[in-house]
C-alpha cells in the first residue's frame, strides 16, 4: 500500500464473526511518523509532515472472548514530494546610501533540495551570489522589484523595496 508525503490515507477494514458477535479492531506502526486511527471499520492513516518511506502496519482483529483473532500485516510506503521552498525572513526592504551601497544576505530555505534567487526588475546594478544580495547604486531612489526563490520546480516570491538616499555634499 503505498501514499504521498504530507497527505492521509484511508482504508477499509472487513472482518467478521461466524457467531455475529462484536469485534475488537486494533493497528501498530512500526514508525512513530506514522499515526493510525480506527473508527468503525476505517483505518485512517496520517503521517508527519515532510516524512517518507516505509512502516509496518499491523491490524489485528479479535472476538472480544479470546477464541479468535486474525492478523493481517502489510507495508506501507510514502513516496516524497517536492516541496515549494519559502523564505525565512519577514522583511522584504532595506535603506542604503549610494556610498555604503547594498549588501545583505536573503533567507529561504527547501526542506528538499537546493534553491537559488532569481531578481526581476530590479536595478542593472544589483547582483545575487548565493544567498547574498549586493550593488553599488548610481543614484538616489526607491527601487522596487520582485525578489523570487525557486527549486527549478515551484517558485516564490515576493516584492521587495531598496531605498537608496545620497548623503554627500553637492558642489556649487
Amino acid at each position: 500500500t503505498s501514499m504521498v508525503e504530507d497527505s492521509n490515507l484511508i482504508l477499509s477494514i472487513f472482518a467478521s464473526d461466524i457467531d455475529n458477535g462484536d469485534l475488537s479492531v486494533y493497528a501498530y506502526t512500526s514508525d512513530e511518523a506514522v499515526m493510525l486511527n480506527i473508527e468503525d471499520t476505517l483505518l485512517y492513516i496520517s503521517i508527519e509532515e515532510n516524512w517518507n518511506g516505509s512502516a509496518e502496519i499491523v491490524v489485528v482483529v479479535n472476538d472480544n472472548m479470546t477464541r479468535a483473532t486474525d492478523v493481517e500485516q502489510f507495508t506501507l510506503t510514502v513516496t516524497p514530494v517536492n516541496d515549494a521552498p519559502y523564505f525565512t525572513m519577514e522583511d522584504f526592504s532595506l535603506a542604503g546610501d549610494i556610498t555604503a551601497g547594498v549588501d545583505t544576505w536573503i533567507l529561504a530555505n527547501d526542506v528538499d533540495s537546493d534553491h537559488f534567487f532569481i531578481l526581476e526588475g530590479a536595478p542593472s546594478w544589483l547582483m545575487m551570489e548565493g544567498s547574498r544580495m549586493y550593488g553599488q547604486p548610481d543614484q538616489d531612489s526607491v527601487y522596487v522589484f520582485t525578489l523570487s526563490v525557486s527549486d527549478s520546480e515551484h517558485v516564490v516570491s515576493e516584492q521587495f523595496i531598496i531605498s537608496i538616499v545620497d548623503h554627500r555634499p553637492d558642489i556649487i
